[in-house]
């Protein structure tokens, strides 16, 4: 067997290997304090005790400048660095770039609070012990309670520990077959009705800014960005797109087709922000890029933001933090207004994401009513859930997918089909 590496971090000198009257290998050391110690090879071939001394050889470098939990953190607080995302390249596991954000983030955050609240982040990993890793799930459980993000963070750190003894920086994670942080039930997430939605579509002037603007020219730019968050929140509730997806999109997306005689618009939804700064372009979730069909009553609203140049996008500059505002700027502006909806719950926990969680609840709830046209899988493959899955040869003719769709595209001009006409009417006298 291997010297556990917790013998060998003591060693300081006099390291000599010596058989025994009984056929034993042993080897000697003297230990921190000086002292001279014995341990048994427990084996009395000598090649193999050979081997136990070449293995103290290659490691006795590492431990003289062992790596510390910071360290190893440090190392997957970088997605770029992130060891399984790289090797995932290689071997073509799946391993994306948003859980590689992911974990890089809860990395950070751990480092950070581990470094706010104790010195644990400054130990060793070679005398990192099991209380250590009850003490760093303790902190964790403490800051952030029976969380999903909890969860995820110590199941990531105990991966972090699984590659720590993999690349033999500790013999093995003294974190093997620990629990990971139980989470709670979360709130059910609450849908927004049909009506409420559509009472939202109907009133383009909650979007406005409440507060005076300071001169005309103020005035307008308020009024493009008004009709610019007005237009996005149209785009979010029709098609269910990620806000990645939706920021990202550019006029060549929006493409036309004819399916028996009958003309129609879709989206290729093929990109989306990959990074936290929301520079980076690349494949949307999942790698999974689709073709959705979309209602008229949502291509007559982006109809003045489509551009002849194709890479052009349609809402230059829109970042994570505009999403942030104008939601809340809709739900200050509805309270002004004394707009009265069926759920204020809901209406209260209104989110990019939530309104894709209400288009699927609203089009399954509706499906029935269409005698079978739309079924789970075309909901599921219109909004792109994590086992949605399209042949090769599908996405080689995008159009005809898009047209497979269209039952979807006309329940949700029906479900959504309230006031539209008139909203559309005064977002285009804006």
């Amino acid at each position: 067997p291997p010297v556990p590496l917790y013998i060998l971090a003591k060693v300081t000198e006099g390291f000599a290997m010596y058989q025994q009257n009984d056929g034993l290998w042993y080897f000697r050391y003297k230990d921190e304090n000086g002292k001279w110690r014995t341990y048994s090879t427990h084996t009395r071939d000598e090649s193999v005790a050979r081997e136990l001394e070449n293995h103290f050889k290659l490691t006795k470098d590492l431990l003289r400048n062992p790596k510390t939990i910071e360290d190893l953190i440090s190392i997957f607080s970088d997605s770029k660095r992130n060891p399984e995302r790289l090797d995932s390249k290689i071997t073509g596991k799946s391993y994306g770039e948003r859980h590689s954000e992911e974990v890089a983030r809860n990395m950070r955050d751990l480092l950070s609070m581990l470094k706010a609240k104790s010195m644990v982040w400054s130990i060793k990993l070679n005398k990192l012990t099991r209380l250590d890793c009850k003490l760093i799930m303790t902190m964790i459980h403490k800051e952030w309670g029976n969380t999903s993000k909890a969860n995820k963070m110590f199941s990531q750190f105990k991966r972090c520990l699984t590659y720590a003894s993999e690349q033999g920086w500790l013999d093995a994670s003294p974190a093997i077959g620990m629990s990971d942080i139980k989470v709670e039930q979360e709130k059910e997430v609450i849908p927004m009705t049909p009506n409420d939605i559509a009472e939202i579509i109907s009133r383009p002037n909650l979007f406005r800014y409440s507060y005076p603007a300071c001169n005309g020219k103020t005035e307008s730019l308020r009024e493009g960005r008004m009709e610019e968050d007005y237009t996005m929140f149209c785009l979010l509730a029709y098609t269910g797109m990620r806000r990645a997806e939706a920021a990202a999109l550019t006029s060549g997306q929006i493409c036309n087709g004819i399916y028996r005689g009958r003309t129609f618009h879709y989206i290729e939804v093929n990109r989306a922000f990959k990074d936290e700064s929301w520079n980076e372009i690349g494949k949307p979730k999942w790698n999974l890029c689709r073709s959705i069909p979309i209602c008229e009553e949502l291509y007559s609203i982006l109809k003045p933001y489509i551009k002849k140049n194709p890479e052009a996008p349609l809402f230059p500059g829109y970042k994570k933090t505009r999403f942030v505002q104008f939601f809340e700027r809709l739900k200050d502006n509805a309270k002004i207004d004394g707009v009265i909806f069926e759920d204020e719950e809901a209406f209260a926990m209104l989110s990019p994401h939530k309104l894709r969680h209400a288009l699927n609840t609203n089009l399954l709830a509706e499906q029935g009513v269409e005698e079978g046209k739309v079924s789970e899988n075309m909901v599921a493959e219109y909004l792109s859930w994590e086992h949605q899955d399209q042949s090769k040869m599908q996405r080689r003719y995008t159009h005809m997918v898009a047209s497979r769709l269209l039952p979807v595209a006309d329940l949700i001009s029906k479900i959504y089909s309230r006031k539209i006409e008139s909203s559309i009417l005064t977002v285009s006298a804006l």
